[in-house]
């Protein structure tokens, strides 16, 4: 996208450029490194600027696709359906499991829950976490422990994911 702004931003943009954006817009970005070589041939200070160009976006989009994989890493781990709350005296336990559904493996997981009140509002939260290797497809029983007062509901969540 920040590709397609710098084309609008001005006013006449050299033709060379345009074949070096097509490029971006593919990640092909040593493609575009020894376009550049090619097409700014002694023309070494527009070389270099654009070289440079090239580096920053490419380093910007991984920044981006890092950020994006570890904000949807909770994606990869679900909880299975069919978890259960029992109450023993003032102790809430929930039991359930999870299942990693990404391709590579989790070395640590923590699984949370929320103790809601009739309106929804969150009145206790407490997780658990597991430090063992859930390789990809495998599954894992996990418990969740809780002191709690009396509480309407409970909602579960994956925590942090590593």
């Amino acid at each position: 996208m920040l590709i397609f702004c710098l084309i609008g931003c001005k006013k006449t943009a050299d033709p060379r450029e345009r074949e070096i954006i097509v490029l971006l817009n593919e990640n092909k970005y040593d493609e575009a490194r020894d376009l550049i070589i090619e097409l700014y041939d002694g023309e070494e200070k527009k070389m270099e600027e654009m070289i440079c160009w090239v580096n920053k976006v490419e380093k910007d989009e991984r920044e981006i696709q890092e950020k994006i994989d570890e904000l949807y890493l909770s994606k990869k781990l679900i909880i299975q359906s069919g978890h259960k709350l029992k109450i023993d005296g003032d102790y809430a336990y929930i039991t359930g499991r999870v299942k990693n559904v990404s391709d590579k493996p989790i070395s640590y997981f923590e699984i949370r829950v929320d103790y809601l009140d009739d309106d929804g509002n969150v009145l206790d939260s407490d997780y658990t976490n597991d430090g063992l290797k859930l390789n990809p497809g495998e599954q894992r029983s996990f418990e969740i422990m809780s002191k709690v007062d009396s509480f309407k509901d409970y909602s579960l969540s994956i925590g942090q994911i590593k």
